[in-house]
């Protein structure tokens, strides 16, 4: 059979739901060999030796290739953007294959080329290997301690960057004393991507040129990155795109494959195929989140903001990614969002650690921004004895205010609101979601025993065209309303909804549908999924057995309220990550509002049953009564 690719137009929806797409994985090339990659069981060792001599005795295989047996050197994997690059990060990239020391299990080790799929995997355990197992570290804020394990001899103190952002007044001039001041540690969980597809990828050599099916994603800077590290010309490198099941970010990266491969197929003049299990996309694919917080809300008068101050934690995983430090940038600048905030001070300090390489996933920097900054305004909301609404009414940016620099950076750009209406876009939604409705309710529910709560989160988004200077600015708020037990400390979400502020909309159900699936993503960060690591770095949730997403048996009515404001957008704007961005705060503050009355506050995620349990038994100082499905995957907080 040739080798067939099929159009990179994307398969039409009704043809893809009768079976008729064309993944990477389908791809029959004559000829074609497949590859198998050996990964670290350790998460910090000396690496003594790989050996694959027995290996590349077995029936079938065509090559085993180590880190020593990559010529010419490629060096580590490149950041997207062109060096020099500052020496902290230089020394904390990653090697296509490890050679001296591996820092995470599932880092490469070493890949097989056999003209079977199971012939290749089964060569992976006649491969030799021997190394000296060093302590390791898994946490961020432990990472960055004195006398913590160190992962690169260039990362005194495993500190790669600190970065910063301020705007605003310096100092205390030209304000007067603070009325209240709030505090909270705020943290977000490390999650997976966990698409129903793994990576999948093709290569083939041909003619002096290289054309690569699957697993790249953002074309024209990964085509640099190729030609870069294979030394060949962008315009000798085709990336493919074929029908994927599922992105979310999580392929937008420059892996060790996506240079292992199309080195072997240049190698061997042969097409090659690698296909991911989910066991390896759990260990091997980029996870994301992990942030810890310390949040200063400073307020005025009337529960005005006069000024928000943030040091954070990010955690980098074990090397930095070719998207470098815009995850953290993006949280940092997106952490004022829709409100006057007249002063404001973050600074990040970005660690690595012994575990899965982190990057970008759906809405990344935002999320995480938007979950600390709704949730330092409904505790402020609570100091002051405002309602969570009333609050923000208070605080968003005004339309006359408009432009609107927040004196933030973002993706190399100031970051400017060139338009919109904030609170009449909350307005919508407050009466969408019947939230005068729900407070009445909510205090007749109470006397009947029940524990019913609403929450807010407000966001700002970026989409459009991202060519400096027409960034444009999606704005909206998430209204979910829940029901918690707090003795088994599960949550019922029984309605969400988000009002979004778009610019013209070209195809409004396909939107709708963005804006669900955003909203679906969410609720699993909120409320189930959650990477864990032993203290050695050995992955604990490896499956998706372990690792809890949500089916659709588990989600609520979504509804969406899309808003059509053409003087806000001066070109077409992407919905998608709008309904992922507030999740994480609406449903905590909706917890939380919930609880109130027994004290509890929500400082994390994911609300997993035994979490909220934790949560109560804190404020009560009351032991619950402990019930089953406590463990890493929390599957017994399903609905159903």
């Amino acid at each position: 059979m040739a080798f067939r690719s099929r159009a990179e137009n994307p398969t039409p929806l009704p043809l893809l739901a009768r079976g008729g797409g064309r993944f990477a994985g389908d791809l029959a090339p004559d000829g074609a060999v497949y590859a198998a990659v050996l990964r670290s069981a350790h998460a910090h060792a000396a690496l003594r030796r790989v050996d694959g001599g027995e290996a590349r005795r077995r029936p079938g295989v065509l090559a085993v290739v180590t880190g020593n047996d990559l010529e010419p050197d490629p060096g580590p994997l490149p950041l997207r953007d062109p060096p020099p690059w500052p020496p902290r990060l230089a020394a904390a990239l990653q090697p296509p294959l490890a050679r001296d020391r591996v820092r995470y299990a599932g880092e490469p080790l070493a890949v097989v080329l056999a003209d079977d799929p199971y012939r290749a995997e089964d060569a992976l355990e006649a491969i030799a290997v021997e190394v000296s197992p060093l302590p390791a570290v898994v946490d961020p804020v432990e990472a960055l301690a004195p006398g913590a394990p160190q992962l690169h001899p260039g990362v005194p103190r495993n500190r790669v960057a600190t970065l910063g952002m301020m705007a605003g007044r310096r100092g205390r001039d030209g304000h007067p004393s603070p009325v209240a001041v709030v505090r909270a540690r705020l943290t977000v969980q490390r999650q997976a991507p966990a698409p129903m597809e793994p990576r999948t990828m093709a290569a083939r050599f041909d003619g002096g040129a290289l054309t690569v099916w699957g697993a790249l994603d953002d074309g024209h800077a990964n085509r640099r990155l190729l030609g870069r590290l294979l030394g060949l010309a962008e315009s000798d490198v085709r990336l493919v795109r074929t029908d994927v099941g599922g992105d979310f970010g999580s392929r937008g990266e420059c892996y060790p494959e996506d240079f292992l491969i199309p080195y072997l197929a240049l190698r061997t003049g042969r097409p090659v195929v690698w296909l991911e299990d989910r066991r390896e996309h759990f260990a091997a694919t980029n996870q994301a989140r992990h942030q810890v917080h310390q949040a200063t809300l400073v307020l005025g008068p009337g529960g005005a903001i006069a000024g928000l101050l943030v040091a954070a934690v990010h955690d980098l995983g074990a090397y930095v990614r070719s998207q470098g430090l815009m995850v953290p940038r993006a949280t940092a600048a997106f952490l004022p969002g829709p409100y006057l905030v007249p002063r404001y001070r973050c600074q990040v300090w970005c660690a690595v650690t012994n575990t899965t390489p982190a990057g970008t996933y759906r809405g990344p920097g935002r999320f995480e921004a938007t979950f600390v900054r709704e949730r330092a305004v409904d505790l402020a909301a609570r100091a002051c004895g405002l309602d969570p609404a009333e609050m923000r009414r208070r605080n968003l940016v005004p339309p006359e205010a408009m432009p609107y620099a927040p004196g933030t950076t973002a993706f190399g750009e100031p970051l400017v609101y060139r338009a919109g209406d904030f609170r009449a876009t909350l307005e919508r939604a407050l009466a969408a979601a019947d939230y005068a409705g729900f407070r009445r309710r909510q205090a007749e529910l109470r006397e009947a025993g029940r524990w019913p709560g609403v929450g807010l989160a407000t966001f700002v988004e970026r989409a459009g065209h991202r060519s400096r200077g027409r960034a444009t600015h999606p704005h909206g708020v998430h209204v979910a309303l829940v029901e918690v037990d707090p003795d088994t400390g599960a949550v019922r979400v029984l309605r969400y909804l988000v009002a979004c502020c778009t610019g013209r909309l070209e195809d409004r159900r396909r939107a709708e549908d963005q804006v669900q699936g955003g909203v679906a993503q969410g609720l699993g960060a909120a409320l189930w999924e959650g990477v864990a690591y032993d203290p050695a770095g050995q992955l604990l949730t490896a499956s998706l057995h372990d690792y809890a997403v949500p089916g659709p048996a588990d989600l609520p009515p979504v509804e969406v309220l899309l808003l059509e404001d053409e003087a806000v957008f001066e070109a077409g704007t992407g919905v998608g990550e709008s309904g992922i961005v507030g999740v994480g705060a609406a449903i905590a503050n909706a917890v939380e509002d919930a609880l109130w009355p027994l004290g509890v506050r929500v400082t994390g995620l994911p609300l997993t049953p035994p979490a909220v349990r934790g949560l109560v038994e804190t404020a009560t100082g009351a032991a619950q009564p402990e019930a089953g499905g406590a463990g890493r995957g929390a599957r017994s907080g399903r609905r159903g």
